[in-house]
């Protein structure tokens, strides 16, 4: 039995050998091949360097942050909670009494898909605004509030075909959007948000000004 087999086996190898000289992939490796990953996943690169961006700019061993109400409000504080950890800074709960007290609120939070000529480009997007107490007052003095904004874009490929199972309707921000390039809907999506946050940071900072004074 052994021996009959041999010759099969040989040819089974030739075969393979030439699909693999022609540059047809196994099935095996397209079965073992890794999925995308969730649109879910990719907001939470996206809160990560969203919050290094905002905590580049935010000096102390300990910050009193409060995350704005959001229902994506868990994303960014574990962000913020880990990128200062990976800087040797401690992140605690707020009192009401905190004259340090760091405010993070939500801008724009999703996922956009734009049609490419072999498949589409997914755009993760997290965007935010916050008011921290300046460092540039004396000790001991109330120190004014400064509008400080960050954001962060993430783009990668995959097939149509992916997208069906990567959002997750428990976390509706995570469902991607298609954008209709015809009518300019991704710039629409993407740079026209950027504009009005860019519009918004001035008002905060016009209003912070005023409060501070």
């Amino acid at each position: 039995m052994a021996r009959s087999l041999s010759p099969l086996l040989r040819t089974l190898a030739l075969i393979a050998g030439m699909l693999g000289a022609a540059g047809v992939t196994p099935a095996r490796a397209l079965v073992n091949a890794p999925l995308a990953t969730s649109n879910l996943a990719r907001l939470e690169l996206a809160a990560a360097a969203a919050a290094d961006s905002l905590l580049d700019r935010i000096d102390g061993d300990t910050l009193c942050v409060a995350v704005v109400e959001h229902d994506a409000r868990w994303l960014l504080e574990s962000a913020i909670v880990e990128r200062a950890a990976a800087r040797g800074v401690t992140v605690r709960r707020c009192e009401a009494s905190d004259a340090g007290r760091i405010e993070v609120a939500i801008i724009t939070i999703g996922v956009v898909y734009r049609r490419i000529d072999d498949g589409l480009e997914r755009v993760a997007t997290l965007s935010l605004s916050s008011s921290a107490p300046s460092s540039l007052a004396e000790s001991g003095t109330t120190r004014p509030l400064r509008a400080l904004r960050a954001a962060a874009a993430l783009a990668d490929t995959l097939a149509a075909a992916d997208t069906a199972c990567l959002g997750d309707a428990a976390y509706p921000y995570s469902i991607g959007t298609v954008a209709d390039d015809s009518s300019g809907g991704f710039w629409r999506t993407i740079v026209e948000p950027a504009v009005v946050l860019a519009a918004s940071a001035i008002v905060a900072i016009l209003l912070f000004t005023v409060r501070s004074q």
